[in-house]
């Protein structure tokens, strides 16, 4: 079974509506490249823009724009890892949902991480309280996946707990620089990696292009080879994964999570 995926390495818009828009004629271009699922970045619905992270630019699953990316999901017959600012009890969260072809949401998913940084990045937001992950119905078969946005993916917890409960491929939506960072270079490139090696799983991360963030979308292997890497610039970038063959490696294979000692005694 292939699964073909379009990271959505897009240029954020100024509001939610040019966000939506801008958003669906991506969705249409990925859908004619062959897509069967495309993600987006990092609450693409104000574009990761600090300032917007209040209450007032919060939306919910009945919003115009949650509810006309599950019709185009229908129509298209195309599952969809779509971000946004979410509405919460108490503080808004950064949320991310997968809908399925039919146009239904399988999963929804709060970011765990938030960036409290000196900056003062996300501190407005309630901060998400687990990891799950669903089964993907795709036009082939059905996939295991989950999704952890972009900090997540810094620490090893989040994708060993969403390997634990049987992903096969990890989505990540994210808004930083991943490849080219001033200070850290590509660490966390390297570390993306790992995480799909030492967990033996496909990741999938879509970012944002420059200016804003320096791109390289990437899709890795479970042995943690690139599928494909973006440059800086805007683009959809199309990855397919063959899932016979990932499922034959990670059976054969000694990493993941079937090795684990748990009887392990520490001083």
């Amino acid at each position: 079974m292939q699964c073909t995926v379009a990271l959505l390495q897009l240029a954020s818009e100024s509001d939610i509506i040019r966000s939506q828009k801008k958003g669906i004629v991506a969705c249409r271009q990925a859908k004619e490249m062959g897509a069967d699922i495309v993600l987006f970045p990092e609450m693409w619905s104000i574009g990761y823009e600090k300032s917007k992270m209040v209450s007032v630019f919060a939306i919910d699953q009945t919003s115009e724009y949650v509810q006309s990316f599950c019709a185009l999901a229908k129509e298209l017959e195309m599952a969809m890892v779509l971000t946004y600012l979410a509405r919460g009890e108490k503080k808004p969260k950064n949320m991310a949902v997968v809908i399925d072809r039919s146009g239904t949401i399988i999963l929804e998913y709060a970011k765990v991480h938030t960036c409290s940084f000196v900056d003062g990045t996300e501190v407005a937001l309630a901060a998400g309280e687990r990891f799950v992950t669903a089964d993907l119905q795709l036009k082939g078969g059905s996939i295991r996946v989950g999704v952890m946005t972009c900090f997540d993916r810094e620490f090893p917890e989040s994708a060993r707990i969403l390997a634990s409960q049987g992903a096969e491929l990890i989505f990540v939506p994210n808004a930083c620089d991943i490849k080219h960072d001033r200070e850290l270079g590509d660490v966390r490139f390297c570390q993306l990696r790992a995480r799909a090696f030492e967990n033996m799983v496909g990741i999938v991360l879509a970012n944002y292009p420059r200016p804003s963030h320096d791109g390289h979308s990437v899709a890795l292997m479970p042995n943690g080879m690139p599928i494909v890497t973006a440059d800086e610039s805007e683009q959809v970038v199309i990855a397919s994964f063959d899932i016979d063959a990932l499922r034959s490696w990670r059976q054969k294979e000694v990493w993941g999570i079937k090795n684990i000692k748990t009887d392990i005694k520490y001083d």
